[in-house]
């Protein structure tokens, strides 16, 4: 074939290639940028030329800002080149559709027949995909040069516990290393391998996941306190959105305790925007069971139907006073107003009182006299009797917990001792009291 034929056949083929061999380009600095901010703010911001549509973009993307973007003042090409050049911008719509729905942070910028992408994706999306949809979405037009970022992922951790230590896996939140996640959960307990060979540890669990470090501390801190209370549980953890963790826990509880209990209490320790799910089956404790109290944080033994809590310090008079005084100081003992019965709250502090009572006075041989106090509001010899029926009223409660009657009395004073004014409410409400005095 002639040279000269092979030169025509040449110009003919890039012909045919059609206008969107190249992006026109119109002699100017029009150009395009669309940044995305790190609060998801999209704004837009340039001069772009006459075949580009900044209202069809608005319409494509809703909540754009374009305030900062223009229309580029030369005139639009005609014929063949004016319309490679409509075509070659939208393609820049298509590929602004592809991006801006992927892209937590960073800026696109058109311009010359180059784009310029440079940023972080959200999480869920691959650099790699998202590369090959944007070049898709420009075709040979445009060139690119595109820098893209991966979302760490979100911080997720799962957790099988039983009485041979918790085994972990999963990505945590940066900021917690492995080892420090694993400090906070409960060591194995003495004895043999479980059915896996592990003894507890982590597997397979990582870091640099999304998500608030000190949440995951708190969390994982309240879990390792609150596992012991399970025979075998499995765990879950995760902020898949920022701020909002769950922690779920699903597993057979150890004799004696409460799913809803042990589950408020969780509720009520996380941070907020952490949600608890808690399902435990159990079995009623035996007379005399020990356990593990994560509420209390305490060694508790069931006593008629009562856990109290048991101490080992030596019972003497003034070791058993200040321990008294500081769990009324916590909670005092309430009454239904004008009555001697007991308000309902009033049964866990009574449970504590019973369990130092039993180690004073059982173990201790120490004696204890309750005192009944009211205001001095009402009649004088209605308050005395009051009083006295109230003292009374926490000896027996005290009685049906084990505590020794022959070791206790009780007695009633009315307003004749008075700890504060009775001219306020606040110094009222501090004289209507239960007394605890110790002797022997």
């Amino acid at each position: 074939m002639r040279p000269t034929l092979i030169v025509i056949l040449s110009c003919l083929a890039a012909l045919a290639a059609g206008p969107l061999a190249a992006v026109p380009r119109t002699g100017d600095d029009s150009g395009l940028s669309v940044t995305v901010d790190a609060d998801g703010a999209i704004r837009a911001s340039g001069a772009v030329p006459p075949a580009f549509s900044l209202g069809e973009l608005g319409e494509r993307m809703p909540g754009i800002d374009l305030s900062a973007a223009t229309q580029a003042e030369t005139g639009a090409q005609t014929g063949g080149e004016g319309n490679a050049q409509i075509e070659a911008w939208e393609r820049v719509l298509d590929a602004l559709t592809v991006i801006l729905p992927r892209l937590a942070e960073g800026e696109a910028r058109f311009a010359g027949g180059r784009l310029r992408l440079a940023g972080t994706l959200l999480p869920g999306f691959s650099a790699e995909a998202t590369r090959a949809a944007v070049r898709l979405a420009l075709g040979a037009v445009w060139e690119a040069e595109i820098a893209l970022a991966e979302a760490p992922p979100p911080a997720v951790l799962a957790v099988t516990w039983s009485r041979h230590g918790a085994v972990a896996s999963g990505i945590l939140p940066a900021g917690l290393a492995p080892e420090q996640a694993l400090a906070l959960l409960p060591e194995p307990a003495a004895g043999g391998l479980d059915d896996t060979g592990l003894t507890g540890g982590g597997t397979g669990l990582t870091g640099g996941g999304t998500g608030d470090p000190a949440a995951w501390r708190q969390a994982l801190g309240r879990l390792g306190r609150l596992l012991p209370a399970f025979r075998h549980a499995a765990v879950r953890l995760a902020e898949e959105v920022p701020g909002r963790g769950t922690l779920a826990i699903e597993g057979g509880l150890a004799p004696g305790h409460d799913a809803q209990r042990l589950g408020g209490w969780l509720a009520a320790e996380l941070v907020p925007g952490w949600e608890v799910s808690l399902a435990g089956t159990g079995t009623p404790a035996a007379e005399g069971a020990t356990r593990l109290d994560p509420v209390s944080g305490t060694t508790q033994r069931l006593v008629r139907g009562s856990w109290l809590p048991l101490h080992d310090f030596p019972p003497g008079r003034a070791a058993c006073a200040r321990r008294a005084a500081a769990i009324l100081a916590e909670a005092p003992l309430g009454f239904v107003p004008g009555e001697a019965a007991l308000a309902e709250e009033a049964a866990p502090v009574l449970d504590r009182l019973a369990g130092l009572a039993r180690h004073c006075l059982n173990q201790g041989g120490l004696g204890l006299a309750i005192g009944g106090h009211t205001d001095s509001r009402g009649d004088d010899a209605e308050n005395l009797a009051l009083s006295a029926r109230r003292a009374m009223t926490v000896l027996l409660e005290l009685v049906a917990r084990g505590v020794r009657a022959d070791a206790m009395t009780a007695v009633g004073y009315g307003a004749t001792r008075a700890i504060a004014g009775n001219d306020s409410e606040q110094g009222r409400a501090r004289n209507r009291r239960i007394g605890l005095a110790w002797s022997g």
